[in-house]
């Protein structure tokens, strides 16, 4: 038996991948915060966050 056969393993990937998508996302809201030039923007972001 393959370790990725074991539904353990599935879904634990899906759950890695998951966090990663998010966290590449909230890498790109706070560059966005830092880039605001407003605080409006930045008062948007933040609740974004």
């Amino acid at each position: 038996m393959n370790y990725k056969d074991l539904e353990i393993w599935q879904l634990s990937r899906e759950v890695v991948i998951e966090l990663h998508k998010m966290s590449l996302e909230l890498q790109n809201l706070k560059c966005m915060k830092k880039a605001a030039r407003s605080e409006d923007q930045v008062n948007q972001l933040n609740q974004i966050l």
